[in-house]
This record gives C-alpha cells, structure tokens and sequence, in this order.
C-alpha cells in the first residue's frame, strides 16, 4: 500500500528518538513529535535558552530518522499561571525550523480564551500558509483590524508583553509554573502598562473595540494582582 501512511506518536518517555539505527525508517511512517519540556517563550535552537537548544536536538534527531514528521504542540498551555504568552516573532521563527526539518502538519492542544491566546493562533495560521511571511506586516494587519483607531496604543501592549517574556532571565516550559513571575513581569513595568489600555480605551469609536479592549483590561489587572500577591 504505497499511498498509505502509519502516524506514531513519540510522547512522553519516548520523546528522544531511539539510537543505533542504521538506516532511516520506512517513509510510510510519520512521527508525530510531542513538544514537551521544549522552550515556551524562545524560538527553538536560541542559545540561550536550555530548553529551545532541546528542542532542536530532538527534532533533529527524529529528523534524521523519519522522512515526514508531524508535531504535537501546546501553545498557549493551560499552564504557566494563565499569563498572556504572546510571542509571534518566536513562533514565526519555528514554523520555517519546522518546514526545514519534514514537518507537514499540527496537532495543537491549546486554550479558548482567544484575548489570551488569539494572537499566537493568528500567527501561527498566517504562517503555515508562508512561513516567509512578514511577521510585522501581519501585526499591523491583525491589530489595526482588531482596534481600528487603538491599534497603535493595543500594539505597543502587545509588544512590550512580547519583549519582556523574549528578555526574561528565567527558562521556561509548558509545564506548571506558579511561581515567582517577577523576573519575566516586573511589577513597575506591567503596571505602567496600563497607560496605553487607558490610551486606547479612549480612541475606541465603537462599542465592539471598547468591549476588546476592557477584555484586555481584564487580563492586566488579572496579571498586576497575580504580580503583587
């Protein structure tokens, strides 16, 4: 049956692909790459990220092993304290990793609460069509739609949430994370955020933007309460 394919999934303890073998797989098989213990901020192979140079390992690994591989993600993960994980140009950065490497599809587990995790998706999809799409054009084109007259104030939010998780000193992966955030959140500086919500609330002609934008509100306060606690 040439036409035919088997889907095995590598997960969990088998996530590290098996040693020794001297000849790639019968190229009817595709794996299907679990993303666990693999950077949940960086794109994948930055250096200096222990869990993005994992994940590169791994995936070069299976790579050298399966033709065709599939993926398994988690983004954003139910987990990491319910922050907002925008990260577009990290994501943008991993889909053309992905194409290099045989990918040719997702599974993706994620979460339904969009003004937390829309972004990313947006990306991603926009992406999988091009992975050489001009991920600051699909910013400007995601937020000025989204905001009309507030995009400007809503993006500069959007960004400096980006900018500090890609700074943040700590390393972090999908797993359960409820801890101290203040390394990747200082307090100050999501706090001032606020200035640019009050900017856009202020720009808002509609009722539908002033209704995204207070969604917004409400993941700021939920972040500067979790922050100060």
């Amino acid at each position: 049956y040439p036409d035919k394919h088997i889907l095995v999934m590598s997960y969990y303890s088998r996530v590290t692909p098996p040693e020794g073998l001297e000849k790639p797989w019968n190229p009817q098989i595709i794996v299907q790459s679990a993303q666990l213990w693999v950077s949940a901020v960086r794109p994948i192979a930055a250096k200096d990220d222990m869990f993005a140079q994992r994940q590169k390992r791994t995936l070069d690994a299976w790579a050298r092993q399966a033709k065709t591989l599939m993926i398994y993600d988690y983004d954003p993960h139910a987990d990491l304290s319910r922050m907002p994980y925008w990260r577009p140009h990290a994501i943008a950065k991993d889909l053309k990793f992905f194409k290099s490497r045989g990918v040719i599809g997702f599974t993706t587990e994620g979460q339904p609460a969009y003004f937390r995790t829309g972004l990313n998706y947006y990306v991603r999809a926009k992406c999988m069509w091009n992975v050489d799409a001009d991920v600051d054009a699909l910013l400007k084109d995601y937020y000025t739609t989204f905001f009309g007259p507030a995009a400007a104030p809503m993006q500069q939010f959007g960004t400096a949430i980006e900018n500090m998780l890609q700074q943040t000193p700590d390393h972090l992966a999908w797993r359960s994370n409820y801890y101290d955030w203040t390394p990747t959140f200082p307090p100050a500086r999501v706090a001032a955020l606020g200035k640019l919500l009050d900017r856009a609330q202020a720009k808002a002609n509609t009722p539908e933007i002033a209704r995204r934008i207070k969604l917004y509100r409400i993941l700021h306060n939920y972040m500067t309460a979790y922050l100060n606690v």
